[in-house]
């Protein structure tokens, strides 16, 4: 997704987020981010549920039941993993305090509210939201895994290797126009 938003191809991008969506259930919490992305239409947030729904309706249509079980209902009758990385299982063990499965939703809610009221016009802001919308997701959720940090740092790393190449960019010397050939 962020490659095809470098080359400013829209399109490609949303494909790539409805992949995304598609195969990782928390790929949706990026859909806010990138609806607030400068030059995002809303053509492109359809064709990013449209990939979403072609790739996934083959196994809703199989079994609507089973679909369902597997992809949400399993996520909310999961019991918390105390061993998970995450507040909910750090307030356990340090204070004996379970805190509402919700409140990963309501993190996640007040990000994605922050991020409403701007217009993520750079990429850079756009690499950030992300990030900070799935930590504020994973820090609160009732299991939390390495590799959904790895996730959020790899946005954050992204972020920096745009910033990185945007100042070589403006350090590199401005091409002059073509000269001219003597006698011409």
């Amino acid at each position: 997704m962020i490659f095809y938003l470098v080359q400013g191809n829209k399109e490609r991008a949303a494909v790539s987020l409805g992949l995304l969506m598609a195969t990782k259930q928390y790929g949706v919490l990026l859909l806010p981010f990138f609806a607030r992305f400068q030059g995002i239409q809303f053509r492109h947030l359809l064709i990013a549920l449209g990939v979403a729904t072609g790739v996934c309706l083959p196994f809703f249509l199989w079994n609507p039941t089973e679909f369902f079980r597997d992809t949400v209902w399993q996520f909310i009758e999961l019991p918390p993993r105390y061993d998970g990385l995450s507040f909910y299982a750090a307030l356990y063990w340090g204070l004996g305090v379970t805190i509402p499965s919700w409140t990963n939703f309501v993190s996640y809610a007040l990000m994605a509210a922050w991020a409403a009221k701007r217009q993520l016009g750079h990429l850079v802001g756009l690499l950030m939201a992300c990030a900070l919308g799935l930590l504020a997701f994973f820090l609160f959720a009732r299991f939390a895994y390495f590799q959904y940090y790895w996730f959020v740092t790899n946005f954050l790393l992204l972020a920096m290797a745009v910033l990185l190449g945007e100042e070589r960019k403006a350090m590199l010397p401005q091409k002059e126009g073509r000269k001219r050939r003597k006698g011409k």
